[in-house]
């Protein structure tokens, strides 16, 4: 084929192709009505997905009917623009002027008005807007093509006429024709914007190879169509279908719903109307339904006229919590629709619907709790919260037997007592006031075992009767059983017993000895307590030797039966002391202390004192005012020097008089610590008057004035049974334990040391031990001196801290044992 036939091959082609395109459909959203579209849901409170209780909501997505199919043609005032450019010349024009005299012969003459706008370089008003067509087809028969195209200020001149002279009650309407770029003039977007705003709708028509490619943006703006044909043989058709578009009815038809919902929307479902199709993006996990065609759904019409409604439902459920979640994703959500014959119509947005979706709570028990029986435990459920931030309310059942034991409460905290040995679960319940939770955690009471109290160490007489008064506590409600064992191979004591009762029990002791007496008390769950107390067994015939005393190294002794014995070196005799006709009353005797010189006080343990100012003299009751000291078991004395006496009771109780006719009065405030205090001391100042007391275990209290408390003095002693106490005038106390070791102190806060370290040690404390202690303050030989007495009345004596002891009074004469 050589290069002429293909350029004819071409050039044919071309024109085939162009002969075969026709108009082309840019929108006619214009005419048709946008259907109503609302959205609810019920309820609007819910709860989240897996709460079990009120989970979903209904969604409802109401699509109502719009427009009208006319039955007459509605007023129309429209505008024809015709391009009368160079470019329209011959054909083009004259095809031009018959399909626009053709389209004014469609209109009613008497209901629609037309006019005719034409350009070139400029623009003209040819024809004002008239019901009279024969006026407006002369107009058009007039034009002649010459010039350039001024499209831009066509639109504007037949926007001002629509503007000046069209009806309030007609369709305003502008057929704009064209075959070139617009090259002269004002911009036609510029002007069918103007249009638009107007309300002024704008059908486009492009003609030939070269038309402006603004045109279809000229119609879409102003929501007319666009229409485009080769050549102007077809021009007459399209005016036509501009005339039939004018009449189109304005009800939507085939309309589809395109719901979006969020995420967090899930479980759609229990749908009215089934939708076409339901997927999720598996990327942002929306959902989308789509139902098509929804005007049918009734009357298998696809029109959706103003009397039809659709109502299309279904549920969701939320795994997010929040409030006004909304249910669509924006701008996704919509209801696309079409012109009665299949064009686009245009869409509209679903409106959004919100929920308020509510989280339960998260309830936490924490522990596991583990106390003994009887301890008050304190449940804790701050750990629980809620992600709505809910204010919560708890409740609790202790042993998890499903019945609540607390009322709801905003506290976090609830207690509980068990009395017995337990394991189980606590169970809390915690509610936002919609919604609750629950959770355990594990309960474990421990079994406590009894704490025994057996009671005081006592000392008596061989064949003596002895009362044995113990005690216990426990915090369970079990019961109990106990067993006195008296420690010399007697026969156990048996029985039942309950707390805070005294456990008594009684016994005779027939040979003198050292015994450890216990009490065991055994609960129900096989917890063990016991206690034990010493019972020292003296022999009744022969003589006892109970304290000592010392005064300017003149050292007195006193027997249980109420005799002073004295001795005034270490080498010396020991001689009896008061020994007048009158002599202290038969009775046992606890203590005795030297005043001065000559006076010597003694002390029997029913709590009287007596005293002798000489060796030779009577002994006389010292304290013979009307208020004596109260009833009780008196165990030790001591004076200041200046003729104040202390007398201490067992129980810590210190009572004090001034001279030998006056009343005796408490010396401190109230009773220190509970226990058995065997020993007292004291010590004064140029204001004050320490009384010291011991007790049993080496505790040692004071007090300074009649109205004090009692504070402890020194630390712990090492362990054992402690039986005096001393004091040198100079805040140093010294204790004694019954093996003989001797500890002194001399601050509050300060440790307790050994005295007398060195060698020799005293002899081993024998079956009853050491009895008493006694120092002082030897200032001519600077040195302090301190005595101890053992059960065979032999004093040892030793005045520095690492030094040996001695024994003292070591004369022919010895004191009758």
């Amino acid at each position: 084929m050589n290069i002429n036939s293909k350029r004819l091959l071409i050039i044919v082609t071309v024109v085939m192709i162009t002969m075969t395109v026709f108009a082309v459909s840019v929108s006619a959203q214009n005419l048709v009505e946008k259907p109503g579209v609302t959205k609810t849901t019920s309820p609007t409170e819910i709860n989240t997905r897996g709460s079990g209780v009120n989970e979903e909501t209904t969604v409802k997505i109401t699509v109502t009917g719009a427009g009208e199919e006319w039955a007459t043609p509605i007023p129309i005032d429209v505008m024809l623009i015709v391009d009368r450019s160079g470019s329209m010349r011959r054909t083009k024009l004259a095809d031009a002027k018959t399909a626009a005299k053709t389209f004014v012969d469609l209109l009613n003459s008497s209901e629609d008005r037309s006019g005719l706008v034409s350009f070139a370089s400029r623009a003209s008003l040819d024809q004002g807007l008239t019901f009279n067509q024969s006026d407006v087809k002369s107009a058009i028969d007039s034009l002649s093509a010459y010039g350039m195209t001024a499209i831009g200020d066509g639109i504007h001149l037949a926007t001002t006429e629509l503007l000046n002279n069209g009806r309030s009650n007609a369709t305003l309407v502008e057929i704009l024709l064209s075959d070139g770029f617009s090259n002269q003039g004002s911009n036609p977007l510029t002007r069918a914007n103007e249009a638009a705003n107007e309300s002024i709708t704008i059908y486009t028509i492009g003609l030939g190879a070269y038309v402006d490619p603004r045109m279809p943006q000229i119609a879409n703006i102003t929501g007319g169509k666009y229409y485009y044909t080769p050549n102007s043989s077809q021009l007459e058709e399209v005016y036509k279908e501009i005339y039939r578009e004018l009449q189109h009815n304005t009800i939507p038809h085939y309309v589809d719903v395109v719901e979006v919902t969020q995420r967090y929307i899930v479980d759609e479902g229990s749908f009215n109307v089934a939708p076409d199709n339901v997927s999720t993006d598996p990327v942002t996990g929306e959902t989308t339904i789509i139902w098509n065609d929804v005007g049918s759904i009734k009357d298998d019409d696809p029109d959706l006229s103003p009397d039809e409604r659709v109502n299309l439902t279904f549920t969701v459920k939320s795994g997010q919590n929040g409030q006004n979640l909304p249910v669509d994703v924006a701008e996704k959500a919509k209801v696309y629709y079409k012109d009665s014959e299949g064009g686009d119509g245009g869409s509209v947005d679903i409106p959004q619907a919100y929920i308020n979706v509510n989280c339960p709570p998260v309830a936490d028990a924490d522990g596991h709790y583990s106390v003994p029986e009887g301890t008050l435990i304190t449940f804790n459920a701050s750990g629980s919260y809620d992600l709505d931030g809910d204010t919560l309310q708890y409740r609790w059942d202790f042993d998890d037997d499903g019945l609540w034991d607390t009322a709801w409460s905003h506290n976090q905290t609830a207690s509980h007592t068990w009395c017995d040995d337990h394991t189980g679960r606590v169970k809390v319940e915690v509610s936002d006031g919609v919604l609750t939770d629950n959770d355990t955690a594990l309960v474990t009471i421990n079994n406590t075992a009894p704490t025994v109290d057996a009671g005081y160490n006592q000392t008596v007489n061989e064949n003596d009767m002895v009362c044995f008064s113990g005690s216990f506590t426990d915090p369970g409600c079990d019961t109990w059983t106990y067993e006195w064992d008296f420690g010399d191979g007697s026969p156990v004591e048996t029985g039942t017993c309950t707390p805070g009762t005294p456990i008594t029990a009684t016994h005779i002791y027939t040979h003198p000895d050292i015994y450890t007496a216990t009490l065991v008390v055994t609960d129900d769950d096989g917890g063990v307590g016991s206690d034990d107390v010493k019972i020292r067994v003296r022999p009744t015939m022969g003589l006892k030797y109970v304290d000592v005393d010392s005064e300017g190294r003149i050292v007195y002794m006193l027997s249980r039966f109420g005799e002073v014995y004295y001795t005034t070196r270490e080498n010396d005799n020991w001689r009896r002391y008061g020994i007048g006709p009158w002599q202290p009353p038969i009775g046992e005797y606890v203590g005795v202390s030297s005043q001065g010189i000559n006076c010597v006080y003694i002390l029997r343990e029913d709590g009287t004192v007596y005293y002798t100012l000489r060796s030779n003299d009577n002994w006389r009751q010292y304290g013979t005012g009307t208020q004596q000291p109260s009833a009780g078991n008196y165990v030790d004395l001591t004076s200041d020097g200046i003729r104040k006496v202390y007398i201490l009771r067992d129980d810590g109780t210190v009572y004090y008089t001034l001279r030998s006719n006056d009343n005796w009065r408490q010396y401190g405030s109230g009773a220190p610590p509970p226990g058995r205090y065997v020993g007292i001391a004291g010590e004064s100042d140029e204001i004050n008057y320490y009384a010291y007391i011991l007790r049993d275990d080496g505790t040692v209290y004071y007090t300074n004035r009649t109205n004090e408390n009692w504070t402890q003095y020194g630390t712990v002693a090492p362990p054992g049974d402690y039986v005096d106490i001393v004091s040198d005038n100079i805040t140093r106390v010294y204790i004694l334990r019954d093996d003989g070791t001797v500890y002194y102190t001399s601050g509050i806060d300060e440790n307790w040391t050994q005295y007398g370290t060195g060698f020799p040690q005293p002899p081993g404390p024998g079956v009853f031990g050491y009895q008493a202690l006694s120092s002082e303050w030897v200032e001519q030989m600077v040195e302090r001196v301190v005595y101890i007495l053992n059960e065979e009345a032999e004093v040892y004596y030793t005045s520095k801290i690492d030094e040996g002891w001695c024994r003292y009074g070591t004369g022919p004469q010895q004191p009758p044992t």
